[in-house]
C-alpha cells in the first residue's frame, strides 16, 4: 500500500495463481454464468478499426445472455447488438436484436456464444467475432490476437455495485490487434486496428429494475500503452463511486478514486427518440496519478441504443488528449451511459 496526497493507490500483479488472488480464472471465466443463476452474462468488442483504402470506424459489438427471472423454462435470451461509427463519411448506424432458445447457444466453460447473425469464440491468445451490420448493409469478420495482459476491474475483477447491494465482476482482454473483412454495401474491404474485449456478469437490484441509477464507463487506451477502466455510479441521485483500474503494459494494476464525471461534463446531446441526455465531453481527473483526460465524442453525438427491452444507453466512440503521471498523452476509447440521464 502506497499512500499518496492521502488517497489510497493499490499497485499489484493479479494472478488466478501464484499472485495476488482474483475472484475467477480467466482461462475458464469466459464461459456464460447463467447456470449459476445470475441475472445477466456478457461480452462486447470495441474496435478502432481502418480500412485498406483509408476509411476509420468505430465498431462495437456487444453480446448479452439474460434471465432476468432466473427461468431456465422460457430463458435464456441473447441481445446482439451492433453499432457502427464511419468516422470518414460521418454516419452511424445500429441495431439490437433479442434472441430466444432454441436460437442461440453458449458454453458454460468457454467462450463460444452464437445467435443467428453474431457470433464470439476464443481459442487461446485468438479471439474470433462476427454480425450483421444493421439494416441489410453487409456484415464484419474480425480475427483479434491477445498481445497484452488481462485487467481485473479492481484489482482482482469484482466490486460492490448498485448502492452496494450486488457484486459486479469485470475483466478485460484490453490489447487485441484485429483484422477482418468487412462488407459494406455489397462492397468488401480489408480492416485492421485496436479492440479491447470486456468480460461482465452478475445480479441488478431494485434500483436497476425500476432505473433510479445511473453508471457510466469508459475504457481509455493511453498512446503510451497503459489501459484504463473507469466507472462513475449514482444510484438515487445520491450514493456515488468513482474509481478507475489502471494498468500498465506489463499488467501492473494501481486502482484510484477519480473525480465525479459531472464535475468536467459538457455539451449535452438531447435524444429525440428518448428524451434521454447524454454528455458528449468531459474531463477525467484521476489527482492521485497526476492525471488529466480531456474526452471528446468522435463523430456524430446520435450515438445512442434504444432499446426495445426499456434499457436505453449511449455508447459512444470517443477521443481524448491529456496528461498521465505528468506527461502529454493521447488516446481513443469508448464511453458508455446506461440508466436515467433524463
Amino acid at each position: 500500500m502506497k499512500w499518496v496526497e492521502s488517497e489510497a493507490k493499490i499497485t499489484v500483479v493479479p494472478k488466478s495463481e501464484h499472485g495476488v488472488p482474483t475472484y475467477f480464472n480467466h482461462e475458464s471465466d469466459f464461459g456464460v454464468h447463467l447456470d449459476e443463476g445470475y441475472m445477466s452474462d456478457g461480452q462486447f468488442v470495441a474496435a478502432n478499426l481502418k480500412t485498406h483504402d483509408g476509411r476509420e470506424l468505430g465498431i462495437m459489438l456487444h453480446m448479452m445472455c439474460v434471465n432476468p427471472r432466473k427461468d431456465k423454462g422460457v430463458f435464456p435470451g441473447m441481445l446482439s447488438i451492433i453499432s457502427m461509427t464511419d468516422f470518414t463519411e460521418n454516419t452511424y448506424c445500429v441495431k439490437e436484436d433479442v434472441f430466444m432458445q432454441p436460437t442461440i447457444s453458449y458454453a458454460a466453460d468457454k467462450l463460444d456464444i452464437k445467435t443467428p447473425i453474431s457470433y464470439m469464440r476464443r481459442e487461446g491468445d485468438m479471439f474470433y467475432a462476427g454480425t450483421d451490420l444493421p439494416d441489410g448493409k453487409g456484415r464484419i469478420e474480425l480475427e483479434m490476437e491477445r498481445t497484452g495482459p488481462f485487467l481485473f476491474n479492481c484489482a482482482t475483477g469484482a466490486f460492490p455495485f448498485l448502492n452496494d447491494e450486488v457484486i459486479a465482476y469485470q475483466f478485460s482482454v484490453p490489447s487485441l490487434k484485429a483484422t477482418g473483412k468487412l462488407t459494406l454495401n455489397g462492397k468488401e474491404y480489408k480492416v485492421e486496428g485496436d479492440a479491447w474485449i470486456d468480460r461482465q456478469w452478475g445480479d441488478g437490484n431494485e434500483d436497476f429494475g425500476k432505473r433510479t441509477f445511473k453508471w457510466k464507463w469508459m475504457n481509455l487506451n493511453l498512446s503510451n500503452g497503459y489501459k484504463i477502466s473507469v466507472w462513475d455510479v449514482v444510484v438515487n441521485d445520491k450514493k456515488e463511486n468513482c474509481w478507475a483500474t489502471v494498468m500498465s503494459p506489463k499488467g501492473a494494476h494501481t486502482v484510484v478514486d477519480v473525480v465525479p464525471f459531472s464535475k468536467g461534463e459538457g455539451n449535452i446531446y438531447e435524444s429525440p427518440v428518448t428524451g434521454q441526455k447524454y454528455p458528449s465531453t468531459y474531463v477525467i481527473e484521476m489527482p492521485s496519478l497526476d492525471a488529466k483526460f480531456d474526452v471528446k465524442v468522435r463523430g456524430l453525438l446520435e450515438q445512442e441504443i434504444a432499446s426495445a427491452t426499456g434499457e436505453d444507453k449511449y455508447e459512444a466512440a470517443c477521443t481524448f488528449t491529456g496528461t498521465f503521471m505528468g506527461e502529454k498523452v493521447e488516446g481513443f476509447n469508448y464511453v458508455e451511459l446506461v440508466g436515467s440521464f433524463k
